[in-house]
């Protein structure tokens, strides 16, 4: 069968590649990049945005409304905001919060470099979106997801 005018055999093989490099952490930081936009009523509408801009001015980072800011999804496990949370407003990290943090622990040993959470990345980015994409065209490729 040919997807996509691809073998179903190279496409097989290109989903589990795809899988393994999110579930072993072997993903550029550059492809993990995603834009939030600090819109006028992040108050009241969007509770992970305002949890974001109540971190970040921890760090006297200010986001303003119409902002477009670069971010990452942390692990919190390895970083957190809030102690044990598992809000998606606490995975967020502005990319440039992420980078000053990862430069000052290569300088001091006693900073922890925040760790991406690839989990998150694979599950909402990659396994929810390809399944159901690639059901349509073929079951079988989709349950490698």
């Amino acid at each position: 069968m040919i997807l996509f005018d691809y073998p179903e055999k190279e496409i097989r093989h290109k989903v589990l590649e795809m899988k393994n490099k999110f579930l072993s952490g072997n993903v550029q930081l550059e492809k993990l990049i995603m834009k939030l936009s600090i819109g006028p009523k992040y108050v009241n509408k969007s509770y992970y945005v305002l949890l974001f801009v109540n971190n970040h001015k921890m760090y006297n980072l200010d986001y303003k409304i119409g902002e477009k800011v670069d971010y990452i999804i942390i692990d919190t496990n390895s970083f957190s905001f809030n102690k044990n949370s598992t809000l998606l407003g606490d995975k967020i990290m502005s990319l440039d919060l992420y980078k000053n943090i990862c430069e000052k622990a290569t300088k001091n040993k006693d900073i922890i470099k925040p760790k991406l959470d690839y989990q998150y990345y694979y599950y909402h980015c990659v396994e929810t979106g390809f399944k159901n994409l690639l059901k349509v065209l073929n079951n079988n490729i989709s349950d490698l997801l």
